[in-house]
């Protein structure tokens, strides 16, 4: 008897061995892992981090434009609007003119823009310090002289003020008021042999 006992023990609900209804056992919470809670409605909201403007201005200041470019289209159309976006919307604008190297609207954002954060408003005019100096070099490398009105968009200054510019570079500026980029400063072409003025740099 002991041992048919012992042997159906298995099969026997303990809840009802022991006098207790087999319904006892429904009440007992499954051991399955760890409780997981409901979604709510804030769960269908995306959340931006205070700092995403920054983020990608720091990125185009790096120059990693691909990168900056992969972060603004990750954002909710309500971070990248410019009535709900803030900051974070004027720097994402800033991504896309340098894509698309509209640099009017670019200089226009970076130096036209009420930044709220410190931290953007610095990165902001890093920026366009950086980017004037590498469209500067791009100028040097790929033509001689430039008209004006070129060089003050593709520097971001105004035309009055190009000639100040280019010669705080270290750029020559001729008679005529075109301007003569010059690969490592030092106005006037040095270290070029003479050639024909070149077509002017394209604006986008």
């Amino acid at each position: 008897m002991r041992l048919l006992l012992s042997c159906g023990r298995g099969l026997v609900d303990p809840h009802v061995a022991r006098g207790r209804p087999a319904s006892a056992a429904a009440r007992v919470p499954p051991r399955s892992g760890p409780p997981q809670l409901a979604a709510t409605a804030d769960d269908a909201v995306p959340r931006v981090s205070p700092l995403a403007g920054a983020h990608l201005l720091a990125l185009l200041a790096a120059g990693d434009v691909p990168l900056a470019r992969a972060l603004r289209r990750r954002l909710p159309p309500t971070a990248t609007a410019a009535a709900t976006g803030g900051d974070t919307a004027a720097a994402a604008a800033a991504v896309g003119a340098l894509t698309t190297r509209d640099w009017a609207a670019l200089y226009g954002l970076l130096g036209g823009t009420a930044w709220v954060g410190d931290v953007e408003r610095a990165l902001a005019h890093h920026v366009a310090a950086v980017t004037r100096s590498r469209v500067g070099g791009w100028l040097a490398a790929a033509y001689r002289s430039v008209p004006p009105s070129t060089a003050a968009a593709l520097l971001g200054v105004p035309p009055a003020e190009v000639g100040g510019v280019a010669t705080a570079l270290g750029w020559g500026v001729g008679g005529d008021g075109w301007v003569e980029p010059t690969v490592g400063g030092g106005g006037g072409g040095a270290g070029r042999p003479p050639a024909s003025r070149r077509p002017p740099a394209p604006v986008a």
